[in-house]
């Protein structure tokens, strides 16, 4: 069972993920894993300088300055990272290497939200809102690709942002 069930799905599994993920991906997944593990290497930097289009010598030296100070703790979690954005943002010197990890942060592991856009793109513009203008398309899009997050909205927090924003009294006719 083992060898002809569980070592075949696993060995899928791996090939899967092999192919999902191209080479350049995994270098620059490893080499990010690396520097906050301290343990960067020569190639590591140059995948992380040219991906990011950074200047290696700042950007090995603000590494050397990060691994010398002591409150940059070492690990590959999404907490670390989050950790070290905090500090980074705070401190404000190392502009590189906060900007490599940024940019990181923001890069998509799968197209899994590009492909459900693409789905919601159909529902939204219809034939009866075809002559509809691109900054509207982009906002009930938007609207409706992060239903999650409009939910949370309270509509008279709107209702009074609008009111601010355009004094005076208006009145909708019918």
């Amino acid at each position: 069972m083992k060898t002809f069930v569980y070592y075949v799905v696993l060995d899928d599994l791996f090939n899967g993920l092999e192919n999902r993920f191209n080479q350049e991906t995994l270098d620059l997944i490893h080499a990010i894993g690396r520097m906050m593990q301290h343990k960067m290497e020569s190639s590591d930097i140059d995948i992380l300088t040219k991906k990011f289009d950074l200047h290696r010598d700042e950007f090995e030296g603000e590494l050397r300055l990060i691994h010398a100070i002591p409150d940059f703790e070492e690990g590959t979690s999404n907490n670390t990272l989050h950790k070290w954005l905090e500090k980074l943002s705070v401190l404000g010197n190392f502009i590189n290497v906060h900007k490599t990890l940024k940019l990181f942060s923001t890069i998509p592991v799968t197209t899994c939200s590009c492909e459900r856009a693409f789905s919601k793109l159909s529902l939204v513009k219809t034939k009866l809102r075809s002559q509809m203008k691109q900054k509207r398309l982009d906002s009930m899009m938007m609207i409706f690709v992060e239903q999650e997050l409009a939910s949370q909205i309270n509509l008279e927090d709107i209702i009074d942002e609008f009111k601010s924003i355009y004094p005076g009294t208006r009145r909708l006719e019918l």
